[in-house]
């Protein structure tokens, strides 16, 4: 074997010479390729598996910018999504194709009983498995409706909706304990910082040679759900158990994003913020931080009604006034066009879902305008196939059983995160727990707020979560299983 790994190495080597007339690069790659593979194959599947969100989550692809600009890294991220199409000939992405591959290769250690993954695998909660095939089955009546319907096959949409169950179970399979999925934390965290100083260097540094000023954005949609996440994984910890390696690291790494997020000018992070903080103080079991919080509010309550009246009042705040502000504009159509876009967007979702029965228009129908709204063809074609608000989008296409079978993944991450945190017992797992919650709460609000599933930092943080309360309950005792599987 290893003779006929050199060979092909070789030819592959030599080829690649050949054909870019001499070009390094192509020279060594064949190399690096059968480096990288070799090292896949002798690490444990969850350090893959962390290195693929690390590279889905922090790299930048080209439509983020519109060729405008480009991190030196965006071929990796091209690679992972569309090149890989494109260059291939294929109709999947890089990272469909990678996740099927180290699939291929869990079930060959399986198979050939590897110890190199190692230890004790928990066992995913049998109610989430039973989640994921409702949502399939779920998933394949809202395309058979569309075809019913004469609209034929939407693949876009179909994949849209399986990549989250693809995640979850590669992410079931490669993180075996609730302790495996540690690490991303550290990941996200990293992956926040590396967008956040993306998001300077093009507000401070690319935008005003372009404009004279700065731009709208900086970074895509889908980085609110990694900004909100790194967030509350270094706040949840100073909830939790105040240590002061606790506040010694959220006081170091949190100004960075959250200066990407004043930079980007998102206004939906700020939401999945306030609603994270408030899912988890309402959601779970009441602790002494809850007191403290409640106490703390209670004697800054003056400042706080200042606070707040201040950032509502001047919809163009900014500063430690932005959040607020923001919030306001989302929620007041008045100030705010995009928000009048939306609602009318809403408007005529619901005017649609009346028009058609009670099954749905199919996955492949798209929502009718009943009432004008801007055009925005040329900057999102689709807007009327997967609308901003995918879970309206959703009651639309899928119809009431559709729609039922697709949103109950959700329904039982909210559940067994709950659970899961009041059956907890150490604070890593309570943490893990809040974290889960927080993570939906940012996944649900994009779903509502600007697309969904169609950016993979929805997708990737949706299948995290999930398979992580699943092991999780498990761990726990919040859901029963009969026995640990040895690896």
């Amino acid at each position: 074997m290893p003779v006929v790994v050199a060979v092909v190495t070789t030819l592959a080597t030599v080829g690649g010479v050949v054909a870019s007339g001499g070009d390094p690069i192509a020279a060594i790659a064949p190399t690096l390729v059968v480096a990288l593979v070799y090292v896949i194959t002798r690490i444990p599947l969850r350090w893959s598996a962390t290195t693929l969100v690390l590279l889905l989550i922090a790299i930048d692809i080209p439509s983020d910018a519109g060729g405008l600009w480009s991190s030196p890294f965006i071929f990796v991220g091209d690679l992972l999504h569309d090149g890989f199409s494109r260059l291939a000939h294929v109709p999947f992405s890089g990272f469909e194709a990678i996740v099927a591959l180290l699939m291929i290769l869990a079930a060959w250690r399986h198979a050939t009983s590897s110890d190199i993954d190692g230890g004790e695998s928990v066992r995913t909660a049998s109610v989430m498995r039973d989640g994921i095939l409702v949502f399939l089955a779920g998933c394949a009546y809202a395309v058979a409706m569309g075809f019913m319907k004469g609209h034929g096959l939407a693949l876009w949409k179909i994949r849209y909706l399986l990549q989250v169950p693809m995640f979850f179970v590669f992410f079931q399979t490669a993180f075996r304990r609730p302790e495996d999925f540690r690490p991303l934390a550290v990941v996200v965290v990293l992956a926040a910082q590396i967008k956040a100083l993306m998001a300077v260097w093009i507000q401070l540094v690319v935008a005003p040679a372009l404009t004279g000023g700065r731009l709208e954005y900086a970074t895509n949609h889908g980085d609110s759900v990694t900004f909100a996440m790194a967030v509350m994984i270094l706040l949840i910890p100073l909830m939790v158990e105040r240590t002061k390696r606790s506040v010694t690291r959220a006081l170091l790494l949190l100004p960075l994003p959250l200066w990407g997020m004043l930079l980007n000018s998102r206004r939906l992070v700020w939401a999945m913020l306030a609603m994270a903080i408030g899912v988890i103080f309402l959601g779970t079991s009441w602790r002494p931080w809850k007191s403290r919080i409640v106490k703390t509010a209670l004697i800054l309550s003056p400042l706080i009604v200042a606070y707040l009246a201040v950032g509502w009042r001047n919809a163009e705040a900014s500063g430690i006034f932005t959040p607020i502000a923001k919030i306001h504009t989302m929620l007041d159509s008045n100030v705010d066009r995009s928000t009048l876009w939306r609602e009318r967007e809403d408007w005529n979702i619901a005017e649609s879902i009346k028009q058609n029965s009670f099954l749905g228009a199919g996955l492949s129908g798209q929502y009718v305008e009943y009432i004008f709204n801007d055009d925005i063809t040329s900057l999102y074609a689709d807007y009327k196939a997967w609308p901003h608000n995918t879970v309206l989008g959703m009651l639309l296409l899928a119809g009431v059983p559709g729609f039922a079978a697709l949103w109950l993944p959700f329904l039982l991450t909210v559940f067994l995160a709950v659970r899961a945190e009041r059956r907890a017992r150490s604070g890593d797992d309570r943490i893990l727990a809040m974290v889960s919650l927080a993570a939906i709460v940012a996944v649900l609000s994009m779903a509502w707020g600007d697309t969904g599933a169609h950016f993979i930092q929805y997708k990737v943080a949706m299948g995290l979560t999930m398979a992580l309360v699943a092991k999780l309950a498990v761990a726990t005792g919040a859901w029963p299983s009969t026995s640990a599987s040895k690896a």
